[in-house]
């Protein structure tokens, strides 16, 4: 017996001194085989690649998964009552702070990844109420928020909220990007509650500007690091001087603003319910404010002592009413146009004559005096337009187009049937081809995103107007877009239809969207609300996949509000829900806020 158990011992010495570290090696591969043992960095960048639910999970294991996961948890936090989560398809991912003006195109992979980070979003009321308080009582939490975002409504009571965020706000001193578009509008004295105003690089809000002490204050704040800002609804003239004013306090902030965008409206997502849709209004004010050029960007070139331009790479101007050639130059004055990659231009232009015998008689080129044709130069690195313009009497959109001096990759415009064709001799067909035309005569070879969208102006209302398929058909030479929506009239059955030659002539195309007036006949008549019955367009979806032939690049249609997949093409179109906002962003890509 003795020499039986004897025996594996000295079996067991002679291993270990044949291989004396077999036991060591063993330890350490058992010890890197662990996600607990490895350092801290790296569980921080796994944790960063993991998706909201699996980072919740890491965080439950043990206390180290937990130290190096819960900031990924808080460092970008979403309030989002529409989000929907499919697969892989719809980003996870939000812009780090100080990455707005960076050029995509001059950075490897490696580094294009870590501009962004994952984000926890949060969708429910009760899950709203569940974040807002972990955010009050910890105060460690709070201070891993660094981009905080509130989309759509909450469905929470205005007091609660506004309580929620007068907490929270001294509480977060790494905030460095505040996104408020959702209803109820955010405050002045809201905003006055930041921790550290001199760490704020994105300011995106749906801001409640009222004539009122509190909303005057807004003057006085300081943003010196501000790269990135929207505000909407200013609503009146009056208010961009103070946005101005706030602008121009520090030297830094007109040094490092890259972004910015000024709105009259809401966004019409938010127009009901909204609290300030009942704030008190200055009845004397006129309807229409044609001020918004010289009472923003006069008071920046007024209180600007060493003259020094904005040196912007995104601006929105939406729903301003401008004066010709005066405002552009004021404009000019203000802002190197030379640096503008993004363009967002919605409004109208009121230089004109009284009537058209007028111009007939002076025999003026009216065209002189607008707003955009001396702009169209200027913009030498252009490469995203969105643009809805209306001017009297005549129309320099389609000029404007060809005037621009690079070819656009984006380009989303609504063509308007108005006072300014109707005082022409232009169809509304011939109207629409000027524009298309115009189009693809200087960008056809570097359009990769278009969007064409008809309205007709009636009664202070942008009625749906269908695009003539002869003008739908010259987008042909577009041949390398990969999203592309148009305004047309409902599919018809028609084999010779000009969307099925349309599609037959964009190879690379993955997202098509054709917008009709979201109307069907009933008992032969058209009916003012949408049917679901999507049934209905399962053939017309079929033959568009069959038009693009030989090529299957066709990924996702939308029609109606209706998001059809039709990537696996040995199975039959499959609709898919809560992509609507995906969809378009990939047909039209908005701003990386």
């Amino acid at each position: 017996m003795m020499e039986m158990e004897t025996a594996p011992r000295t079996n067991n010495c002679t291993t270990n001194k044949k291989n004396p570290t077999h036991l060591k090696r063993t330890k350490q591969t058992v010890s890197i085989a662990s996600l607990s043992g490895l350092p801290f960095e790296i569980r921080s960048l796994i944790a960063q690649e993991c998706l909201q639910a699996d980072a919740f999970r890491l965080c439950l294991t043990c206390k180290d998964l937990y130290s190096s996961t819960v900031s990924r948890l808080y460092q970008c936090i979403v309030f989002d009552s529409a989000h929907r989560h499919f697969n892989k398809e719809f980003t996870y991912k939000r812009l780090k702070p100080s990455t707005v003006d960076e050029d995509a195109d001059d950075i490897s992979r490696a580094d294009h990844e870590s501009r962004y980070f994952s984000y926890t979003s949060v969708r429910t009321v009760g899950g709203l109420r569940r974040c807002m308080k972990t955010l009050r009582a910890d105060k460690v939490k709070a201070g891993y928020v660094r981009r905080f975002e509130c989309l759509n409504s909450m469905d929470l009571p205005d007091l609660e909220i506004r309580q929620f965020v007068k907490d929270v706000f001294p509480s977060m001193p790494n905030l460095a990007s505040l996104v408020w578009d959702a209803s109820p509008e955010i405050t002045v004295d809201l905003v006055q509650q930041i921790a550290r105003p001199e760490y704020i690089e994105t300011l995106c809000l749906d801001l409640a500007l009222r004539n009122n002490k509190v909303s005057r204050s807004i003057a006085q704040m300081v943003f010196p690091n501000l790269r990135h800002l929207t505000i909407r609804p200013y609503l009146s003239s009056e208010f961009l001087v103070l946005i101005a004013k706030m602008i121009s306090n520090s030297p830094d902030t007109i040094k490092n603003l890259r972004a910015l965008y000024l709105g009259r409206e809401l966004h019409l997502s938010h127009e009901v319910g909204s609290g300030f849709a009942f704030a008190s209004m200055n009845p004397s004010q006129s309807p229409v404010d044609d001020q918004a050029i010289p009472a923003f960007f006069g008071t920046l070139l007024a209180k600007n002592s060493e003259n020094t331009k904005l040196r912007l790479t995104h601006l929105g101007l939406d729903g301003i009413t401008v004066n010709g050639g005066i405002d552009f130059q004021i404009l000019d004055q203000a802002v190197e146009l030379e640096t503008i990659t993004h363009l967002k231009l919605a409004g109208t232009d009121m230089i004109g004559f009284e009537t058209e015998d007028e111009v007939r008689v002076n025999g003026a080129d009216i065209s002189s005096v607008r707003f955009v044709q001396p702009l169209g130069p200027k913009l030498r690195k252009l490469q995203s337009l969105e643009i809805d313009w209306s001017e009297q009497f005549v129309n320099n959109v389609p000029n404007f187009f060809q005037d621009l001096t690079r070819g656009l990759q984006s380009l989303s415009v609504i063509i308007r049937s108005n006072i300014a064709r109707s005082r022409s001799d232009m169809t509304w067909s011939e109207h629409c081809q000027h524009y298309v035309d115009s189009i693809t005569t200087s960008h056809c070879h570097t359009l990769k995103q278009l969007a064409l969208d008809g309205v007709e102006e009636i009664s202070f209302k942008d009625v749906y107007k269908p695009l003539p398929m002869k003008a739908l058909l010259t987008l042909r030479d577009c041949v390398n877009l990969t999203g592309l929506s148009v305004s047309a009239p409902s599919p018809s059955l028609d084999s010779n239809n000009a969307i099925d030659k349309l599609l037959h002539c964009m190879p690379h195309l993955r997202f098509f969207h054709l917008r009709n007036n979201h109307t069907k006949p009933y008992l032969g008549q058209y009916v003012s609300y949408q049917i679901e019955d999507w049934v209905r367009y399962k053939h017309s979806v079929e033959r568009f996949i069959n038009a693009q032939l030989p090529s299957k690049s066709l990924s996702y249609i939308k029609l109606e509000n209706h998001v059809f997949d039709v990537s696996v093409r040995n199975k039959p179109a499959v609709i898919r829900e809560g992509l609507l906002r995906w969809f378009d962003e990939n047909v039209f890509t908005p701003w990386e806020v």
